[in-house]
């Protein structure tokens, strides 16, 4: 494959989906199952939790619109 696309560009440009995207990316994502970044944990906790807060946000205005 020559090119590969983002997947906030397939979804999100408007001459292919057209969609309204947002994206989250919670680092560090492996630290409570690997033993030797285990000390990376309470940042995954922290990471994880600005990562649902802010795909929250989104979801719960989509799900106001459609309801």
């Amino acid at each position: 494959m020559r090119f590969a696309a983002p997947t906030a560009t397939v979804l999100g440009w408007s001459r292919m989906l057209g969609l309204d995207v947002t994206t989250a990316a919670p680092e560090p994502t492996m630290a409570p199952d690997v033993p030797a970044v285990v000390e990376l944990v309470p940042r995954h906790e922290k990471s994880l939790a600005a990562a649902r807060e802010q795909v929250g946000r989104p979801a719960a205005a989509f799900a106001g619109r459609a309801a």
